[in-house]
Protein backbone atom coordinates (compact mmCIF):
# COMPACT_ATOMS: atom_id res chain seq x y z
CA UNK A 1 0.00 0.00 0.00
CA UNK A 2 0.64 3.59 -0.23
CA UNK A 3 1.60 3.77 3.71
CA UNK A 4 3.78 1.41 3.39
CA UNK A 5 5.59 2.21 0.40
CA UNK A 6 6.30 5.61 1.81
CA UNK A 7 7.36 4.30 5.43
CA UNK A 8 4.29 5.15 7.48
CA UNK A 9 3.61 1.24 8.14
CA UNK A 10 6.29 -1.01 9.06
CA UNK A 11 4.22 -3.56 11.21
CA UNK A 12 0.36 -2.87 11.54
CA UNK A 13 0.35 -3.54 15.22
CA UNK A 14 -2.35 -1.30 16.33
CA UNK A 15 -2.09 1.02 13.70
CA UNK A 16 -5.09 1.30 11.60
CA UNK A 17 -4.10 3.89 8.75
CA UNK A 18 -7.43 3.82 6.96
CA UNK A 19 -9.20 5.23 10.30
CA UNK A 20 -6.01 7.27 11.50
CA UNK A 21 -6.30 9.04 7.68
CA UNK A 22 -10.04 9.28 7.76
CA UNK A 23 -9.86 11.13 11.38
CA UNK A 24 -7.33 13.79 10.25
CA UNK A 25 -9.48 14.47 7.02
CA UNK A 26 -12.74 14.50 8.64
CA UNK A 27 -11.55 14.92 12.47
CA UNK A 28 -11.39 18.62 12.39
CA UNK A 29 -15.09 18.80 13.46
CA UNK A 30 -14.24 17.61 16.81
CA UNK A 31 -13.78 20.58 19.53
CA UNK A 32 -13.75 23.94 19.43
CA UNK A 33 -10.20 23.45 18.14
CA UNK A 34 -8.68 20.90 15.98
CA UNK A 35 -5.89 19.69 18.03
CA UNK A 36 -4.37 16.11 18.83
CA UNK A 37 -6.04 15.47 21.99
CA UNK A 38 -9.35 15.72 19.67
CA UNK A 39 -8.20 13.58 16.84
CA UNK A 40 -7.04 11.22 19.44
CA UNK A 41 -10.36 10.67 21.39
CA UNK A 42 -12.09 10.19 18.03
CA UNK A 43 -9.15 7.27 17.35
CA UNK A 44 -10.01 5.56 20.41
CA UNK A 45 -13.58 6.12 19.46
CA UNK A 46 -13.69 4.61 15.78
CA UNK A 47 -10.05 2.13 16.14
CA UNK A 48 -10.38 -1.27 17.47
CA UNK A 49 -7.57 -1.34 19.60
CA UNK A 50 -6.66 1.30 22.29
CA UNK A 51 -3.57 3.49 21.64
CA UNK A 52 -1.82 5.70 24.04
CA UNK A 53 -1.59 9.25 23.84
CA UNK A 54 1.92 9.21 23.51
CA UNK A 55 1.86 6.43 20.68
CA UNK A 56 -0.51 8.59 19.29
CA UNK A 57 2.02 11.36 18.92
CA UNK A 58 4.56 9.52 17.82
CA UNK A 59 2.54 8.71 14.45
CA UNK A 60 2.92 12.12 12.99
CA UNK A 61 6.04 11.56 11.14
CA UNK A 62 7.74 13.00 8.00
CA UNK A 63 6.79 9.67 6.81
CA UNK A 64 2.88 10.53 7.49
CA UNK A 65 3.56 14.07 6.01
CA UNK A 66 4.72 12.08 2.33
CA UNK A 67 1.50 9.96 2.76
CA UNK A 68 -0.76 12.88 2.77
CA UNK A 69 1.08 14.52 0.13
CA UNK A 70 0.78 11.68 -2.16
CA UNK A 71 -3.12 11.48 -1.34
CA UNK A 72 -3.15 15.24 -2.38
CA UNK A 73 -1.05 14.84 -5.50
CA UNK A 74 -3.05 11.38 -6.50
CA UNK A 75 -6.70 13.00 -5.95
CA UNK A 76 -5.62 16.32 -7.69
CA UNK A 77 -4.65 14.05 -10.81
CA UNK A 78 -7.37 12.34 -10.52
CA UNK A 79 -10.02 14.99 -10.75
CA UNK A 80 -13.12 14.82 -13.48
CA UNK A 81 -13.29 17.45 -16.35
CA UNK A 82 -15.51 20.15 -15.24
CA UNK A 83 -18.52 20.16 -15.13
CA UNK A 84 -19.73 22.99 -17.59
CA UNK A 85 -17.43 25.58 -19.32
CA UNK A 86 -18.46 28.71 -19.76
CA UNK A 87 -19.73 29.41 -23.29
CA UNK A 88 -19.62 32.91 -25.03
CA UNK A 89 -16.52 35.10 -23.74
CA UNK A 90 -14.51 32.33 -22.15
CA UNK A 91 -15.36 29.28 -24.57
CA UNK A 92 -12.06 29.91 -26.43
CA UNK A 93 -10.15 28.85 -23.40
CA UNK A 94 -9.14 25.10 -22.56
CA UNK A 95 -9.00 26.45 -18.98
CA UNK A 96 -9.04 29.80 -16.93
CA UNK A 97 -6.93 29.65 -14.11
CA UNK A 98 -6.53 31.75 -10.90
CA UNK A 99 -2.79 31.84 -8.73
CA UNK A 100 -2.75 33.47 -5.53
CA UNK A 101 -1.33 32.62 -2.30
CA UNK A 102 -2.68 32.94 1.56
CA UNK A 103 -0.81 33.19 5.11
CA UNK A 104 -1.43 30.72 8.02
CA UNK A 105 0.85 31.75 10.97
CA UNK A 106 2.37 28.82 13.03
CA UNK A 107 4.17 28.52 16.52
CA UNK A 108 6.92 30.93 16.83
CA UNK A 109 9.19 27.67 17.98
CA UNK A 110 8.85 26.85 14.00
CA UNK A 111 10.70 30.31 12.58
CA UNK A 112 13.78 27.91 11.68
CA UNK A 113 11.52 25.68 9.33
CA UNK A 114 8.98 28.52 8.32
CA UNK A 115 10.24 32.01 8.90
CA UNK A 116 7.51 35.16 9.17
CA UNK A 117 8.30 38.47 7.42
CA UNK A 118 8.49 39.54 11.36
CA UNK A 119 11.13 38.55 12.86
CA UNK A 120 10.38 36.36 16.24
CA UNK A 121 7.37 34.76 14.30
CA UNK A 122 6.69 31.46 11.67
CA UNK A 123 4.53 31.39 9.33
CA UNK A 124 3.36 29.40 5.75
CA UNK A 125 1.88 30.12 3.02
CA UNK A 126 -0.23 28.42 0.84
CA UNK A 127 -0.10 28.43 -2.96
CA UNK A 128 -3.07 27.58 -4.47
CA UNK A 129 -3.48 27.06 -8.33
CA UNK A 130 -7.20 26.35 -9.23
CA UNK A 131 -9.52 26.10 -12.49
CA UNK A 132 -12.02 28.97 -11.83
CA UNK A 133 -14.93 27.19 -14.10
CA UNK A 134 -15.66 24.38 -11.43
CA UNK A 135 -13.61 25.85 -8.19
CA UNK A 136 -10.77 22.35 -9.47
CA UNK A 137 -7.71 22.21 -7.40
CA UNK A 138 -4.61 21.74 -9.89
CA UNK A 139 -1.51 22.65 -7.53
CA UNK A 140 -1.11 22.94 -3.87
CA UNK A 141 2.32 24.16 -2.17
CA UNK A 142 3.37 24.85 1.23
CA UNK A 143 6.38 27.13 1.76
CA UNK A 144 7.71 29.77 4.41
CA UNK A 145 6.08 32.93 3.78
CA UNK A 146 9.15 35.07 3.15
CA UNK A 147 9.17 32.86 0.02
CA UNK A 148 8.12 35.32 -3.36
CA UNK A 149 4.81 33.88 -5.20
CA UNK A 150 6.25 34.46 -8.50
CA UNK A 151 9.51 32.17 -7.12
CA UNK A 152 6.78 28.95 -6.92
CA UNK A 153 5.50 29.20 -10.49
CA UNK A 154 8.40 30.92 -12.10
CA UNK A 155 8.92 27.50 -14.12
CA UNK A 156 5.60 27.90 -16.26
CA UNK A 157 6.04 25.61 -19.36
CA UNK A 158 4.21 24.17 -22.48
CA UNK A 159 1.21 23.33 -19.98
CA UNK A 160 0.02 26.86 -20.40
CA UNK A 161 -0.61 26.46 -23.91
CA UNK A 162 -4.35 27.43 -24.64
CA UNK A 163 -5.35 28.61 -21.26
CA UNK A 164 -6.01 32.19 -19.55
CA UNK A 165 -3.47 32.68 -16.47
CA UNK A 166 -5.02 35.73 -13.77
CA UNK A 167 -2.35 37.26 -11.77
CA UNK A 168 -2.23 39.41 -8.96
CA UNK A 169 0.39 41.63 -8.46
CA UNK A 170 2.70 39.21 -6.51
CA UNK A 171 3.05 37.55 -9.66
CA UNK A 172 4.05 41.02 -11.86
CA UNK A 173 6.64 40.09 -14.08
CA UNK A 174 7.41 41.01 -17.31
CA UNK A 175 9.64 38.14 -18.02
CA UNK A 176 6.51 35.28 -16.82
CA UNK A 177 4.44 36.87 -19.46
CA UNK A 178 6.14 36.80 -22.32
CA UNK A 179 7.10 33.26 -21.16
CA UNK A 180 2.93 32.06 -20.84
CA UNK A 181 3.42 34.00 -24.15
CA UNK A 182 5.44 32.18 -25.67
CA UNK A 183 4.08 28.68 -25.16
CA UNK A 184 0.94 29.71 -26.52
CA UNK A 185 -0.92 31.12 -23.19
CA UNK A 186 -2.50 33.64 -22.22
CA UNK A 187 -2.87 36.14 -18.93
CA UNK A 188 -4.58 38.81 -17.30
CA UNK A 189 -2.52 40.63 -14.72
CA UNK A 190 -3.51 43.99 -12.57
CA UNK A 191 -1.08 46.79 -13.74
CA UNK A 192 1.71 47.94 -10.81
CA UNK A 193 1.18 51.64 -9.89
CA UNK A 194 4.66 52.21 -10.73
CA UNK A 195 4.70 50.75 -14.08
CA UNK A 196 5.33 53.21 -16.57
CA UNK A 197 5.28 51.64 -20.02
CA UNK A 198 5.61 53.36 -23.67
CA UNK A 199 2.69 53.53 -25.55
CA UNK A 200 2.83 52.46 -29.02
CA UNK A 201 -0.38 52.18 -30.04
CA UNK A 202 -3.93 53.71 -29.21
CA UNK A 203 -7.01 51.40 -30.32
CA UNK A 204 -9.64 53.71 -29.01
CA UNK A 205 -12.87 53.89 -31.08
CA UNK A 206 -14.76 56.17 -29.56
CA UNK A 207 -16.15 59.30 -31.23
CA UNK A 208 -14.99 62.93 -31.02
CA UNK A 209 -11.41 63.85 -31.56
CA UNK A 210 -8.57 61.61 -30.17
CA UNK A 211 -5.64 62.89 -27.96
CA UNK A 212 -2.43 61.93 -29.35
CA UNK A 213 -1.20 58.77 -27.32
CA UNK A 214 1.32 57.09 -29.19
CA UNK A 215 4.78 57.84 -28.16
CA UNK A 216 4.09 58.92 -24.33
CA UNK A 217 4.81 57.55 -21.40
CA UNK A 218 1.54 55.89 -19.85
CA UNK A 219 2.04 57.87 -16.49
CA UNK A 220 2.31 61.33 -18.65
CA UNK A 221 -1.10 60.81 -20.11
CA UNK A 222 -3.23 59.35 -18.03
CA UNK A 223 -4.72 61.79 -15.42
CA UNK A 224 -5.59 63.74 -19.01
CA UNK A 225 -7.48 61.01 -20.31
CA UNK A 226 -11.78 60.76 -19.72
CA UNK A 227 -12.22 57.16 -21.78
CA UNK A 228 -14.68 55.11 -19.95
CA UNK A 229 -12.12 52.63 -21.85
CA UNK A 230 -8.36 52.49 -22.17
CA UNK A 231 -7.24 49.47 -24.92
CA UNK A 232 -3.66 50.29 -25.78
CA UNK A 233 -0.47 48.48 -27.08
CA UNK A 234 2.87 49.33 -25.09
CA UNK A 235 6.48 48.57 -24.89
CA UNK A 236 7.86 47.25 -21.94
CA UNK A 237 11.51 45.78 -21.24
CA UNK A 238 11.76 41.63 -20.60
CA UNK A 239 14.93 40.96 -18.40
CA UNK A 240 16.62 37.94 -20.58
CA UNK A 241 18.83 34.99 -19.13
CA UNK A 242 22.17 35.79 -17.67
CA UNK A 243 24.34 34.97 -20.63
CA UNK A 244 28.32 35.52 -19.80
CA UNK A 245 28.06 37.29 -16.82
CA UNK A 246 25.91 39.74 -18.46
CA UNK A 247 21.62 40.38 -18.62
CA UNK A 248 20.65 41.73 -21.49
CA UNK A 249 16.87 42.90 -21.75
CA UNK A 250 14.42 43.21 -24.94
CA UNK A 251 11.62 45.01 -26.28
CA UNK A 252 8.15 43.33 -26.00
CA UNK A 253 4.63 44.60 -26.94
CA UNK A 254 1.80 43.81 -24.48
CA UNK A 255 -1.48 44.57 -24.46
CA UNK A 256 -2.99 47.23 -21.91
CA UNK A 257 -6.75 46.94 -20.87
CA UNK A 258 -8.12 49.62 -18.57
CA UNK A 259 -11.97 50.70 -17.15
CA UNK A 260 -12.67 54.02 -16.01
CA UNK A 261 -13.76 54.09 -12.06
CA UNK A 262 -16.60 56.42 -10.68
CA UNK A 263 -14.09 58.78 -9.28
CA UNK A 264 -12.26 58.96 -12.29
CA UNK A 265 -9.13 56.95 -12.13
CA UNK A 266 -8.22 53.25 -13.88
CA UNK A 267 -8.47 49.44 -13.16
CA UNK A 268 -5.25 48.80 -15.68
CA UNK A 269 -4.40 45.57 -16.88
CA UNK A 270 -1.90 43.74 -19.32
CA UNK A 271 -2.85 40.90 -21.21
CA UNK A 272 -1.93 39.12 -24.40
CA UNK A 273 -5.82 38.05 -24.67
CA UNK A 274 -6.68 39.48 -28.64
CA UNK A 275 -9.30 42.37 -29.00
CA UNK A 276 -11.92 39.52 -30.81
CA UNK A 277 -12.19 37.33 -27.47
CA UNK A 278 -11.95 40.09 -25.07
CA UNK A 279 -13.06 43.87 -25.24
CA UNK A 280 -12.10 46.43 -22.99
CA UNK A 281 -15.39 46.43 -21.30
CA UNK A 282 -15.12 42.61 -20.09
CA UNK A 283 -12.14 42.64 -18.66
CA UNK A 284 -12.65 43.66 -15.23
CA UNK A 285 -15.24 40.63 -15.10
CA UNK A 286 -12.73 38.43 -16.11
CA UNK A 287 -10.41 39.76 -14.19
CA UNK A 288 -12.75 39.37 -11.09
CA UNK A 289 -12.82 35.79 -11.25
CA UNK A 290 -9.61 35.07 -9.60
CA UNK A 291 -12.16 35.40 -6.73
CA UNK A 292 -12.58 32.00 -6.54
CA UNK A 293 -9.16 31.29 -5.10
CA UNK A 294 -9.81 33.76 -2.41
CA UNK A 295 -13.18 31.33 -2.00
CA UNK A 296 -10.65 28.92 -1.74
CA UNK A 297 -9.10 30.01 1.11
CA UNK A 298 -11.90 31.67 3.38
CA UNK A 299 -12.94 27.86 2.97
CA UNK A 300 -10.07 26.05 4.49
CA UNK A 301 -9.62 28.72 7.14
CA UNK A 302 -13.21 29.45 8.31
CA UNK A 303 -14.86 25.66 7.50
CA UNK A 304 -11.74 23.28 8.00
CA UNK A 305 -9.45 24.87 10.29
CA UNK A 306 -6.58 24.83 8.38
CA UNK A 307 -5.72 27.98 10.66
CA UNK A 308 -6.19 25.43 13.95
CA UNK A 309 -1.72 24.97 14.40
CA UNK A 310 -1.10 25.20 18.00
CA UNK A 311 1.10 22.24 17.83
CA UNK A 312 5.08 23.73 17.81
CA UNK A 313 6.37 20.11 16.32
CA UNK A 314 7.34 19.96 12.09
CA UNK A 315 5.51 17.11 11.51
CA UNK A 316 2.16 17.72 13.10
CA UNK A 317 1.86 21.06 11.41
CA UNK A 318 2.35 19.77 7.99
CA UNK A 319 0.24 16.60 8.92
CA UNK A 320 -2.48 18.78 9.70
CA UNK A 321 -1.95 21.13 6.80
CA UNK A 322 -2.06 18.42 4.21
CA UNK A 323 -5.35 16.99 5.73
CA UNK A 324 -6.81 20.13 5.76
CA UNK A 325 -6.20 20.18 1.59
CA UNK A 326 -7.23 16.83 1.55
CA UNK A 327 -10.44 17.31 3.36
CA UNK A 328 -11.24 20.35 0.71
CA UNK A 329 -10.64 18.21 -2.14
CA UNK A 330 -12.91 15.27 -0.57
CA UNK A 331 -15.36 18.26 -0.05
CA UNK A 332 -15.55 19.86 -3.79
CA UNK A 333 -15.64 15.72 -5.02
CA UNK A 334 -18.64 15.15 -3.26
CA UNK A 335 -20.50 18.62 -4.11
CA UNK A 336 -19.64 18.08 -7.56
CA UNK A 337 -21.36 14.28 -7.20
CA UNK A 338 -24.68 16.15 -5.63
CA UNK A 339 -24.77 18.57 -8.72
CA UNK A 340 -24.70 16.11 -10.97
CA UNK A 341 -27.69 14.15 -9.13
CA UNK A 342 -29.57 17.60 -7.98
CA UNK A 343 -31.53 19.37 -10.78
CA UNK A 344 -29.71 22.22 -12.12
CA UNK A 345 -32.26 24.92 -10.37
CA UNK A 346 -31.32 23.53 -7.19
CA UNK A 347 -27.60 23.81 -7.06
CA UNK A 348 -26.40 25.34 -4.29
CA UNK A 349 -23.21 27.99 -3.59
CA UNK A 350 -20.35 26.23 -3.49
CA UNK A 351 -19.24 28.29 -0.08
CA UNK A 352 -22.57 27.38 1.55
CA UNK A 353 -21.74 23.77 0.61
CA UNK A 354 -18.60 23.97 2.23
CA UNK A 355 -20.25 25.43 5.52
CA UNK A 356 -22.60 22.03 5.28
CA UNK A 357 -19.94 19.69 4.72
CA UNK A 358 -18.14 21.14 7.96
CA UNK A 359 -21.21 20.90 9.38
CA UNK A 360 -21.71 17.29 8.83
CA UNK A 361 -17.96 16.11 9.15
CA UNK A 362 -18.58 14.34 12.09
CA UNK A 363 -21.73 12.33 10.18
CA UNK A 364 -19.32 11.96 7.03
CA UNK A 365 -16.47 9.98 9.59
CA UNK A 366 -19.42 7.72 10.95
CA UNK A 367 -20.50 6.90 7.10
CA UNK A 368 -17.15 6.10 6.63
CA UNK A 369 -15.42 4.50 8.99
CA UNK A 370 -18.38 2.43 10.26
CA UNK A 371 -18.53 0.04 7.45
CA UNK A 372 -15.10 -0.83 8.03
CA UNK A 373 -14.78 -1.23 11.52
CA UNK A 374 -18.17 -3.58 10.60
CA UNK A 375 -20.08 -1.51 13.76
CA UNK A 376 -23.02 -0.73 11.99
Amino acid sequence: SAAQMCGFVRRRRKKDVWVFVWILVLGFSVGARRCLTGLHHSYSRYADELVTFGAFQKWFSAELVTLLKQMVVSLIEQQPAPLAVPQHLLSRFAEVIALDSSVVNLHRFLEGEYPATTKGKAATKLHAVINVFDATVKKVVFTGQRTADLAVHRRLGPWVAGRLLLFDLGYFHHSLFKRIDDNGGFFVCRLKRNANPLIVADHHQGAGRRRQLTGHKLRDVLDGLHRDIIDLTVEVKVKKRIYKGRRRTEAWQVRLLGQRRPDGSYFLYYTNVPAEALGGDDICAVYALRWQVELLFACLKGHLRLHHLASRRREVVEALLWAAVLAQLVSHRLYRWIRLLVPHQRHMPPRRFAHLFARVAAELLDLTIYPQTQRW
